[in-house]
């Protein structure tokens, strides 16, 4: 998948259920890769298969980055280049929840998945992960650290890959912020609004982060000043 993937499962040693998860990532990518000319994205722009003949989990993300389309007033598209469907800004997020699906159907309860920072943990009998939240402008000094049981996080910056995200409404890349890291109950939700907010600059970051339930924000600008949407 081109990035970084951690698994930690304090109560197992089995070398299987790790494979088994790595394997989820290979076919997620395998599939969705707009890389890979074997890939079904691939063939989707080739037009060798048209979007009603899909497969039922390409349709499942169709329909899923529509419906974010919306809930973010366009800030966050799969469609904005050209009029292509290209979801790889959700597919990530959607790999970690079928590896969370996998463990939730194998009893285990307490893990924690890193993918290139998408950070879905779950917690049982008192365990706690603690996250350190980068700071933008020196990376090995967080501005925040949060210790958590059951929660989802995912950051969004130009620290790292320089300026990568675009305004879906101009086509132009957005530099205004340094980062947006967003934690909630829900990986694919997080991974969106991360993404989506990034490219809605402060104001209007802040403003549509207040209005969701469950969803909280720590926001970056470029002169380091920090901003948070954190309910105490």
């Amino acid at each position: 998948m081109g990035m970084p993937i951690s698994i930690d499962i304090p109560d197992t040693k089995s070398t299987k259920l790790f494979n088994e998860l790595f394997a989820i990532c290979e076919d997620t990518d395998e599939r969705f890769s707009p890389y890979k000319t074997t890939s079904e994205l691939q063939k989707l722009w080739r037009g060798q298969i048209k979007e009603r003949d899909v497969s039922d989990d390409m349709k499942h993300i169709i329909a899923e980055c529509e419906r974010y389309e919306h809930i973010t007033d366009r800030y966050f598209s799969a469609r904005f280049v050209a009029g292509s469907f290209n979801p790889t800004g959700y597919v990530k997020a959607w790999a970690i929840q079928r590896m969370v699906d996998y463990l939730a159907n194998k009893h285990i309860e307490t893990y924690l998945i890193n993918a290139g920072g998408d950070i879905a943990a779950h917690s049982a009998a008192g365990h706690t992960w603690t996250i350190a939240i980068a700071n933008p402008f020196n990376t090995t000094e967080p501005i925040a650290e949060l210790n958590i049981d059951n929660l989802a996080i995912a950051t969004s910056g130009s620290y790292e890959k320089g300026s990568h995200i675009y305004d879906p409404h101009t086509n132009m890349a957005v530099d205004s912020l340094a980062s947006v890291t967003i934690f909630g109950p829900d990986i694919t939700t997080v991974d969106v609004f991360a993404t989506a907010t990034f490219a809605m600059g402060l104001d209007r970051a802040i403003d549509f982060m207040k209005r969701q339930k469950h969803y909280q924000a720590i926001i970056v600008d470029k002169t380091g000043t920090v901003y948070t949407t954190a309910k105490t």
